[in-house]
């Protein structure tokens, strides 16, 4: 058989485009976009029938996809290579860097995080650097290499060049696949376990009509308003979820004092595909209930513990042992007298014969990973609205132990440093609802901190009478992926009666707006009757800081939806416009 144009070119794509040890599957036909499977050399030889079976599923859904095989010494080495294969036709819209793949950790760009912000020269540099796949994703930063952690040869140091660009700007969207290496089964097994969930899931027919949300401790400074207004927004960005009593709920740690037993049970429901937890987090804890749980009669049942003073004298008890020195003396001089505690409260003898149940008590209070190894969540999708959960670069993470875990889950979203609260964290969540693929929606609010952990290309259905929730799907992903900057490419969804595709087409339309863009965003802002449409016409006059800024913080301060009401308050105490000091005051 002679050989064709075509196999000479696979020849010299697979064989010969790398100067190392790397090789390249490439895809298996003609695509409209591709996307990148970065793996090392041992995974695939590990987990290979389980790649290339994740390989052919996305292939059948229409995304060709590129396998990159190798081990790389450095992100340098790796990034070149990226950049080689993004560079040819189609479209690579995205990638996932499985197994063990270099870590990056970046200092110089807290300015592009949401709240991490701490003294590089003054904090060791392992605390002080924000571990980011900005390095690999988006293609125009530039960074200067530091040095390789003394603890870990796979991490590498980078500072963002003065002279690079200084904002974000993706140009794929990228996940993380790492197993954990503290679960007690073998990473690459809990690798081919994952890639056969997944392959799983994008088999099955799964519309967006079940979701979950939870608010912990502390999140928002625990205003049940925001609580409360918050689903009004996502009915309209989920209203499948809507049509009947078991397609959503929305919980509140005041609900128990020891909640996170009754977040067990909804978390490991059957056919969930969201679950959102806004909470405060480490990168092995979901903070749930706090160090104060708010005891009830049917919550605090339970042996010595009968009503809130045994419940904050046992909390008060654990943070005094977790003290030492003159931090110890302090606090029970302080908390003494803020109680009017009897002066022999913390007594030695006392505290060592409440050791043990006061332990026991707190173990009840949040959720670690020694928790989630016996679980098994169910939900498709798990996003944590929280500081440090998806700390990938942590030999444990609590994203990680989702994912990995024997359920359902199959992609998780978290932070690798602590984040903003006061921020819109559901911005476009309703792009899930129409079937994006979820790598889409994070390229849109993409942070320094913020990563996918798993599966990116996963997405649900559209459901909803006379809809053809499938094909709509393909034609939304299609536009993100090769339109995204394409103004006449979303002027229709502006003029849908769908909200979802009204917000979606204010973010893409801020790429290359039209000539009338700010009075569209303010006539938005004025009249439409969707919360989420709304925020987001606030959300694109607050970033163009245009000429329709002052009346449009007016307007937001008087908005029926808490969110705009407080995103409206905080920038005008920014923009310093002398208009809005009496309705912020009053």
């Amino acid at each position: 058989m002679k050989p064709t144009i075509l196999s000479i070119l696979l020849f010299f794509v697979t064989h010969l485009a790398f100067s190392g040890t790397e090789r390249v599957i490439p895809e298996s036909g003609k695509f409209d976009t591709r996307f990148l499977v970065v793996i090392d050399s041992e995974s695939f030889e590990q987990a290979s029938p389980e790649v290339m079976a994740y390989k052919q599923v996305l292939e059948k859904q229409g995304l060709g996809v590129v396998i990159l095989i190798g081990a790389w010494n450095t992100p340098d080495d790796l990034k070149r290579d990226i950049i080689g294969i993004y560079k040819e036709a189609p479209v690579m819209e995205g990638a996932v860097f499985m197994g063990d793949i270099p870590v990056v950790r970046v200092r110089n760009f807290q300015h592009a995080t949401t709240a991490f912000k701490m003294n590089e020269e003054t904090f060791p540099i392992e605390d002080s650097s924000v571990t980011s796949d900005r390095f690999y994703d988006d293609l125009d930063l530039e960074f200067e290499f530091l040095s390789v952690d003394e603890k870990n040869s796979r991490h590498f140091y980078y500072k963002l060049k003065e002279d690079s660009p200084q904002a974000i700007k993706s140009d794929f969207y990228s996940a993380r696949m790492l197993p954990p290496s503290d679960m007690r089964i073998d990473v690459h097994d809990l690798l081919k376990r994952y890639l056969r969930k997944v392959v799983e899931a994008h088999e099955e027919v799964n519309y967006a009509d079940n979701i979950k949300f939870f608010n912990g401790h502390g999140y928002n400074s625990d205003c049940l308003t925001t609580w409360q207004n918050q689903q009004f927004a996502i009915r309209e960005q989920f209203p499948d979820a809507f049509r009947s009593s078991r397609g959503n709920a929305f919980y509140n740690f005041r609900q128990d004092p020891f909640m996170k037993h009754h977040l067990f049970e909804r978390m490991q429901s059957p056919g969930t595909d969201l679950f959102v937890f806004h909470e405060h987090g480490a990168f092995d804890t979901q903070y749930i209930n706090g160090e104060y749980p708010a005891p009830n009669v049917i919550g605090m049942n339970r042996e010595g513990v009968r009503g809130p003073m045994e419940a904050l004298s046992i909390a008060l008890r654990n943070r005094y042992r977790r003290f030492s020195g003159e931090r110890r003396e302090s606090f029970a001089e302080s908390s003494i007298k803020e109680y009017n505690l009897s002066p022999d409260f913390y007594a030695p003898e006392w505290l060592d014969s409440t050791r043990v149940a006061d332990s026991i008590f707190a173990a009840d209070i949040n959720i670690v990973l020694a928790d989630l190894l016996d679980l098994k969540p169910q939900s498709r999708i798990t996003i944590f609205d929280a500081c440090y959960n998806g700390s990938f670069h942590k030999p444990g993470y609590v994203a990680g132990y989702h994912i990995f875990s024997d359920g359902a889950t199959v992609v998780t979203q978290g932070n690798t440093v602590n984040v903003l609260q006061d921020k819109w964290s559901m911005e476009l969540l309703g792009m899930l609802a129409e079937g994006a693929r979820i790598g889409f929606w994070q390229k849109e609010i993409q942070t320094l901190e913020s990563h996918l952990i798993g599966d990116p290309t996963y997405r649900l259905i559209p459901g909803g009478a006379g809809r053809e929730g499938i094909k709509e799907a393909e034609a939304l992903n299609k536009k993100l992926a090769l339109e995204r900057e394409n103004r006449e490419a979303w002027l229709s969804y502006l003029q849908s009666d769908n909200p979802n595709y009204q917000a979606i087409a204010m973010k893409m339309l801020s790429y290359d707006p039209p000539a009338n863009y700010p009075e569209l965003l303010l006539q938005a802002l004025k009249e439409s009757p969707y919360y989420s449409v709304r925020m987001q016409a606030l959300q694109r006059i607050i970033y163009s800081s245009g000429k329709n800024l002052t009346e449009a913080l007016l307007l937001g301060m008087n908005d029926p939806y808490e969110l705009i009401r407080r995103n409206a308050a905080r920038f005008a105490g920014y923009s310093g416009d002398e208009q809005l000091i009496e309705p912020l005051v009053h």
